[in-house]
């Protein structure tokens, strides 16, 4: 049997759009069945990690801790912040070229197009 992962995640962006995703997740039936509300309240969260996405899900929790403590500062270097944008849109291109890859339709990998680039 799968164990669940409990994270204390919360999005850093402080957007409308932001906070109605983060909302709208903690309020899935899943998040309801598996937290207590102290715990939603508190920023944990409830994730399904398939056995293929392991690695790089470990790989992901230990990039968003180390800019959880980068973040926060006063004077967050720029090109922490540049490099945490750039990360972020890469993932929402990335998303969505699997999304349209899983529907059968063609396209080009963001990182692909990104090394083409270079």
């Amino acid at each position: 049997m799968k164990e669940t992962i409990l994270l204390p995640v919360r999005p850093q962006g402080r957007g409308t759009s932001t906070q109605t995703r983060w909302a709208r997740w903690q309020d899935s039936a899943t998040n309801q069945r598996f937290l207590s509300l102290k715990a939603r309240e508190q920023g944990y969260t409830v994730v399904y990690v398939p056995r293929q996405c392991e690695e790089v899900f470990l790989e992901f929790v230990g990039l968003m801790t180390v800019y959880s403590h980068l973040a926060p500062r006063r004077a967050c270097p720029e090109d922490v912040t540049l490099a945490w944008q750039r990360w972020c849109t890469l993932l929402r291109r990335l998303t969505a070229y699997f999304t349209r890859r899983r529907a059968g339709q063609s396209g080009t990998c963001p990182l692909m197009e990104e090394e083409s680039h270079a």
